[in-house]
């Protein structure tokens, strides 16, 4: 039998996650909603809260900015699903002359 110090080492780092068409999906059992709490910065998304009395805080790097303020979060079946969509990054600059 292993030991709990040998599992942690060779256990993956952090809950499954998976990003498809703009929805970001991550397995989260055993968490209500009220635990939770969703950042965007750009492309940084944070994921934290708190799971049997112990607290959790995990990051992932997006492939691209998000425009927060369009994003929805919900959580159905210790699934948090994040829906958002790419940032318009792209300014027209004018070009003036004189």
């Amino acid at each position: 039998m292993f030991t709990d110090e040998v599992l942690d080492m060779i256990r993956p780092r952090g809950p499954r996650a998976t990003f498809d068409d703009d929805v970001f999906s991550v397995d989260l059992p055993g968490v209500a909603e009220k635990d939770l709490d969703v950042k965007i910065d750009r492309s940084l998304l944070t994921v934290s809260g708190k799971r049997n009395d112990k607290e959790f805080t995990y990051h992932w790097r997006l492939p691209y900015q998000v425009d927060a303020s369009q994003a929805e979060a919900s959580l159905k079946l210790g699934v948090l699903s994040i829906e958002f969509a790419p940032a318009n990054t792209t300014k027209q600059i004018p070009v003036k002359t004189g």
